[in-house]
């Protein structure tokens, strides 16, 4: 019985290893190799400091990036917060801000577009970035960024102690498009 999203991917990544699972551009990943990912960002962010129930904001557009943050999230036992890529600035701080973001996982560009603004955001510690070209993490006052990449090597799987997932455990929180008023989030659980 299957009791957690990220359930569904590793129960597939067992039966089918070398399927194609994930297929974005000229980037094909297999179960196997996408569940590697997933692993590894779990362990990431666990060691990142990613607690049972956190939320995650993931505002990316259509990558790999973006299915490996939201089962890796889901397996480190947070809650993932997907954010659509064609909000503005004000829509995406508004969000952050209600449901507490800790982590942010994003691009600079998107990052960039948020200017200051982000300092209003008092729950966000860290914010990852998938196409950050430093190898190191780096200090954004009062933020920590760190690479993608970094991320990945954070901790190796299995290394971490990751929360346990049930089925009535938070699994996401999805937002409206907010077209008459501010985005409203709902939560979404693993069942």
């Amino acid at each position: 019985m299957i009791q957690a999203q990220h359930e569904v991917l590793s129960r597939a990544a067992r039966q089918w290893p070398q399927q194609t699972a994930l297929a974005v551009k000229d980037e094909r990943l297999s179960y196997g190799e996408l569940w590697c990912r997933v692993e590894q960002t779990a362990a990431g962010l666990s060691r990142i400091g990613l607690g049972k129930h956190d939320r995650v904001g993931v505002w990316l557009d259509n990558r790999v990036e973006t299915v490996v943050a939201f089962f890796g999230v889901s397996l480190a036992g947070g809650a993932f917060v997907p954010i659509n890529p064609l909000l503005r600035a004000p829509q995406v701080i508004h969000i952050l801000r209600d449901c507490n973001v800790p982590i942010l996982i994003t691009s600079q560009d998107r990052l960039r577009s948020l200017g200051r603004a982000i300092d209003q955001c008092r729950d966000l510690a860290v914010i990852v970035l998938v196409d950050f070209q430093e190898d190191n993490e780096k200090q954004w006052p009062p933020f920590s960024v760190l690479n993608w990449a970094t991320l990945q090597k954070a901790a190796l799987p299995g290394s971490v102690r990751l929360s346990r997932v049930i089925d009535i455990d938070m699994a996401a929180i999805l937002y409206t498009s907010g077209s008459t008023g501010q985005p409203k989030g709902s939560a979404i659980v693993h069942q």
